[in-house]
Order: structure tokens, then sequence, then C-alpha cells
């Protein structure tokens, strides 16, 4: 049986007071080292005794690490549990920024190709979650990326997907820069860090996260986000949404879901109404630009 020692219950206990995380990121970035309490704010940990934050303890995740440094890590001095899937989720914001990079430092043991941890990301509020690599609204606009893991890194407890597995015993970057899309702006996502184990007692140390960053580029000033607020109705709507944007007329109209790709596009003069009967019930981003280049972003529930 895998051991789990309790020695920083009391970080562990003031990180999941918090239920939902304060919005990190901005034009002057976010970054979070976990050494002040009030830092905890901005994360949610699962309740289950996995996730800690605390001081070094462990023979290969903290080695070379100073004894009074405090890390975001899976149990403090033992093993990692069994049949387990536990994540600490971030909420991020997006402001006006043409860029944004997510950046952390992180070591990790586990039984390779059967246990480890994968990034995860969610644009409806936590409804559903992807793996990092599948976010085509971030892997379609990837600018940079470094650290990341490929779809060869197989997790079996995950249902085989990719994600860090095997062992890096020493700190390493991971920087995932990617272009904000114009109806990203001003907008969230959710980010999570999910470990994953099977029912095999292998004797691993987990995954140790720290120094982890949030931040946006140069200013988008290509665009004019919501200085003339368009009128979007009704919502949910079933099979049309009527548009307004008074004195401004529309000439442009997007359907965006989720994952990036755009549904519905209808360009024109003077567009009041749209057909949404073809898309499937769920959560949309509808864009649209008036006669002076004025975006605006609305969310859409399509029932």
């Amino acid at each position: 049986m895998k051991k789990i020692f309790f020695i920083a219950l009391l970080f562990y206990a003031v990180a999941v007071n918090a239920q939902q995380p304060i919005c990190l990121g901005n034009m002057a970035g976010g970054d979070l080292d976990f050494e002040e309490t009030s830092q905890y704010n901005y994360i949610v940990i699962d309740t289950n005794h996995v996730w800690f934050i605390a001081k070094a303890e462990k023979q290969i995740l903290f080695a070379n690490t100073p004894n009074n440094k405090h890390s975001l890590i899976t149990d403090t001095s033992g093993y990692y549990k069994n049949n387990i899937r536990s994540s600490v989720k971030f909420k991020l914001c997006f402001s006006w920024a043409e860029d944004y990079t997510i950046m952390f430092w992180h070591k990790y043991d586990f039984e390779k190709n059967k246990d480890g941890g994968i990034i995860e990301t969610s644009h409806d509020n936590g409804v559903t979650w992807q793996n990092i690599l599948y976010d085509t609204l971030i892997m379609n606009n990837v600018k940079l990326t470094g650290g990341l893991y490929s779809n060869s890194d197989i997790i079996g407890s995950y249902g085989n997907q990719p994600g860090y597995t095997g062992r890096q015993p020493e700190d390493k970057s991971v920087r995932i820069e990617f272009y904000a899309r114009e109806y990203m702006l001003e907008d969230t996502m959710l980010l999570r860090f999910t470990i994953s184990t099977d029912s095999n007692d292998a004797q691993n140390e987990g995954w140790m996260l720290d120094d982890f960053s949030f931040f946006g580029g140069e200013t988008a000033i290509e665009y004019h986000i919501n200085e003339i607020k368009t009128l979007i109705y009704p919502n949910p709507a079933n099979k049309y949404i009527k548009i307004e944007n008074e004195p401004n007329r529309v000439n442009e109209v997007k359907v965006i879901s989720l994952t990036g790709e755009t549904m519905l596009e209808q360009k024109g003069d003077n567009i009041s109404v749209l057909n949404i009967e073809s898309l499937s019930a769920g959560l949309y981003i509808v864009v649209s630009m008036n006669e002076r280049n004025d975006y605006n972003v609305s969310k859409l529930v399509k029932l």
C-alpha cells in the first residue's frame, strides 16, 4: 500500500477552503511561487488528501531544492497513492493582449506509461475538460512551446492520454505561448493539473510544481472590444437570434464552438437575424463586428 504523510495539513487546509479561485493574469502578469498564504486564493485543490503546498522533504523530487522553499506537490514526504485521479485548478483571465504565456517549473517521478500527470483546460467554467494537446483554441494558435509532453507520452491509468510520465528528477521549465483570438479577449479559462495512478504500488514520488506564471504580451490595439455593446437575443435560443448594435450596423457575425471551430459565418451590410437551427445544443461564442470595425464577444446557449 502506498504511503502518504500529512505533514503539510495546515497549508492544505488553507488552500482547499477557496471554493472558486481568484482570477490570475492580466497585462501586468500573474505569478505564484506559493511562498505567501495569500496566493492560496488563486488555486483550488481537490479535498482527497493528494495535493499539498509544502517544503522540501522528498529524496528525488526535492533534491537540490532549498529546504525552506514551498512547492505544490502530490503528498509531502512519501510515495503517491494508488488508484487516484486528483487535480489542482487555476482560473486564468484574458485581457487585451495579442498573445499569452503559461509557464511553470516542475519535477516528476511516475511509473512510466502507467501513472502520470496531464494539463487540462476548460472554456465553459469546468463543465467539460480536455487535454491541453487537444485544445484547438490554444494549439491551433500556438506561438511557442517548450517542455510540453507529446502524443507518444502515454498514461495508461488515464485512458492512454498523453502526459508527463516516467522520471524527471531535475527542475525544468514548461512554456506554452499562444496567440489570442479576438473572441478570447476579456474572457476566462480554467487550467488544471491532474495526476492519475493505477492499482500497482511502484513506490514513486509523484509531481512537484512551482513558480507558475500567466501573462499577456503586446496590447491587441487592432481590436475595439465592446466600445459599442451588441445585443443578441433571445438567449438561450433555438432557431434564430436577433442582433442589434445601434446606431451602427453589424456587417459580420461568427458563431464559434468552444474548441475554436467556426460553425456559422454571415456577412452583409446590415445583419439583424441569424439562423442557428443547424447548430447542436450547447454553448457557443458569438463574435460580431460593426461597420466601425468594433468587435463584440458574447456567449450563446443553443437549445
